[in-house]
């Protein structure tokens, strides 16, 4: 993997003479000014010219580094949950959060009033894309130890099985239920789900989550709260 990652850097990179420096956030500048500048460049701005090949990059590797610490700092533990561990690290609601800490919103591009905490996850892998083809795997290893495996901003999994209990608050009365898609967006490499839940098929609750699964267990939990 780490090939492949070598050879998507040679196509990837571009140069200038000139330095624009990210120091008190990275601690340390880039050399190439316009791979910086297209990784804090929303799609908004230029749809040909912006960071979603970065964060497609930046993605992949903070999967595959992430991957390789539960790994080895679980050594008893069994793919399943690996998994968990990993997802933990890696779901959207933590990378806002650290992107949102790390980077100020003046440094952002886009021509949006308002930026969504969503920008902040994906600029946050666009740029360790970016410190990727710039600094290499180790530069960027350091960088993701040090921010986002010790953010200190990654939130406990919810343990309550809200789609178990509203189902059983259901059967007792005697209403039916039924999750519906509403929508899928993003590519298939960062889907967005919205789900409703129906009691009786009338609509009781939404959910949004990166898998179905997700956004049902979102929609449940609403439903609960509003109907029970």
């Amino acid at each position: 993997m780490i090939e492949i990652f070598k050879k998507i850097k040679e196509s990837f990179f571009l140069k200038t003479n000139k330095k624009e420096s990210l120091d008190e956030i990275f601690g340390f500048s880039y050399s190439s000014k316009n791979l910086l500048r297209k990784a804090l460049q929303h799609k908004s701005v230029n749809k040909e010219y912006n960071n979603e090949r970065l964060e497609f990059l930046g993605d992949a590797i903070l999967n595959f580094l992430t991957a390789e610490q539960v790994y080895l700092e679980n050594k008893l533990n069994k793919e399943g949950e690996l998994s968990k561990k990993r997802e933990k690290i890696v779901e959207r609601k933590h990378l806002n959060l650290v992107g949102k800490k790390l980077i100020s919103p003046k440094k952002i591009r886009t021509k949006l009033k308002r930026i969504p905490n969503s920008i902040y996850g994906n600029t946050l892998e666009a740029l360790i894309g970016a410190i990727y083809l710039e600094k290499g795997l180790k530069e960027t290893k350091s960088f993701v130890k040090k921010h986002i495996f010790s953010s200190g901003l990654i939130t406990k999994k919810e343990k309550k099985d809200y789609k178990g209990e509203l189902q059983k608050k259901a059967q007792k009365e005697k209403k039916q239920i039924r999750y519906k898609l509403l929508k899928e967006e993003g590519p298939d490499h960062k889907k967005r789900f919205l789900v409703s839940v129906l009691l009786n098929e009338k609509e009781k609750g939404k959910g949004k989550g990166k898998t179905k699964k997700e956004a049902q267990k979102r929609a449940a939990a609403e439903a609960l709260k509003r109907v029970f």
